[in-house]
């Protein structure tokens, strides 16, 4: 059943008494499914040779890319990861406000697919901008500003259709009328199958943050733009630390709260190390 369905009062009706009674029904679920991939992986379904990203971009490299290409070159590391949902959402309605994003005005029931990056090569910028302690800092995300970001996003959306146009999951969705792919959802003004030009306009305007902000005082060495040092302490600053996941120099796969909750637990024992000495 599609979330589209709980626009019909009865059908809401019937899935709160499902939740309410027995704690079942399908309001018991949220995403259905996800999966990690590696580039390597993917690359073939999309008509590519396995290798051809890790050249990308070379002349960009930064202090983070050696790690990232390894990352990026393993069959065992993901790089991008994939959730599916019973319901459609369109970035284009929904704006920045999350909550909007599920409202779309399609008509019918759709199965959503997302795309996410794994470990972002792209590197935004943090600065203040005045000595007022409440005024808000300038902040560039830069999103997608590393090709190889953009060459992942991509390939991720061509492989995304490829699952569409497999079996099983191929008999669930409604082809198009001239039976070249699959329909997709009317919001997204794509009339026919995504070739290579509408995955890349895809992604440049529908690509939103995924709410995991990491790097902006990045444990590195301070030549490299480092904030704090291997022990957390701000270089240059006496007795201050930064103990959040400002300090992550990459981002960690999935959701950073766990990795957040090890850096406090390590914190915690480098302070009372420093105590006692």
């Amino acid at each position: 059943m599609g979330a589209e369905s709980f626009r019909n009062p009865k059908i809401l009706d019937w899935a709160m008494n499902e939740w309410i009674n027995g704690r079942g029904g399908p309001l018991s679920s949220g995403v259905n499914g996800t999966a990690f991939l590696s580039s390597p992986i993917i690359a073939p379904h999309v008509g590519q040779p396995s290798n051809f990203i890790s050249n990308i971009g070379l002349d960009r490299d930064d202090a983070h890319s050696p790690f990232l290409r390894k990352l990026l070159a393993s069959d065992n590391e993901a790089d991008l990861q994939f959730c599916f949902a019973p319901i459609g959402w369109n970035p284009n309605e929904g704006g920045e406000a999350l909550s909007r994003l599920f409202t779309h005005s399609s008509p019918g029931n759709y199965l959503a697919f997302t795309a996410v990056l794994a470990h972002p090569f792209s590197r935004g910028a943090v600065h203040i901008v005045s000595p007022d302690p409440q005024s808000a800092p300038a902040i560039d995300p830069k999103y997608l500003n590393h090709p190889v970001d953009f060459e992942l996003m991509v390939q991720g959306v061509l492989f995304m259709q490829k699952i569409y146009e497999t079996k099983p999951l191929a008999d669930y969705c409604q082809d198009l009328d001239d039976g070249s792919g699959k329909k997709i959802q009317d919001t997204y003004n794509i009339p026919g199958r995504i070739d290579r030009k509408a995955a890349e306009k895809l992604v440049r305007e529908g690509t939103i943050p995924s709410w995991h902000p990491v790097g902006t005082c990045a444990m590195l060495p301070r030549q490299n733009g480092g904030v704090v040092d291997p022990r957390l302490k701000v270089y240059g600053v006496d007795n201050l630390r930064v103990v959040d996941a400002s300090i992550m120099p990459t981002l960690i796969r999935g959701n950073i709260t766990s990795a957040v909750y090890a850096i406090a637990e390590k914190a915690a024992d480098l302070i009372k190390a420093d105590y006692k000495l």
